[in-house]
């Protein structure tokens, strides 16, 4: 395995599977860590150069249009993404600290939001994401401890389009 920056650059990752392939030959998985650049590995394999393997497994990040376009149609494995809601997640917490609901203990670190693979397998519950999404429409007050009889968060991506969709 070999780590090497991008610098979030689409072609830069053009350029540099070609380098690697050079050095070591037959490349199964490409992870990259945005979808842009897994979208550059794509567009050298669609290049047509007959040194890639046309059938690498190719993964991102960012749940972009595009790299779910490409999950649909079976050519990028996945998307790990999410973390654009971090910062609701982090004001809904402090609302509920601030009107007295705390979840903070000293020393504890513990995440509180897991990100979320986006596959072939899943891609239909996700295509609201193709779309332009209006978040104003989610009612975050719903995930609030305080408003609600609930003793723990449920950030899930799910729980979130399924409160859009109410």
């Amino acid at each position: 395995m070999q780590v090497v920056p991008a610098i979030w650059s689409r072609e830069r990752s053009r350029n540099i599977i070609f380098q690697l392939n050079a050095r070591f030959g037959h490349i199964d998985i490409a992870w990259a860590a945005s979808d842009g650049m897994a979208l550059g590995v794509l567009d050298s394999i669609d290049s047509g150069y007959k040194g890639l393997n046309t059938n690498m497994i190719i993964g991102g990040v960012d749940w972009t249009e595009e790299g779910l376009k490409e999950i649909e149609n079976g050519r990028i494995a996945a998307s790990v993404g999410g973390h654009f809601m971090q910062t609701a997640w982090a004001l809904i917490k402090l609302y509920d600290h601030h009107n007295g609901k705390s979840f903070f203990k000293p020393g504890d670190l513990g995440k509180t939001y897991d990100l979320e693979a986006i596959t072939r397998d899943n891609i239909e519950q996700y295509k609201v994401l193709t779309n332009k999404v209006d978040w104003r429409q989610v009612d975050f007050s719903l995930f609030s401890l305080v408003n609600n009889e609930k003793t723990s968060y449920d950030f899930s991506f799910h729980h979130v389009l399924t409160s859009l969709h109410q």
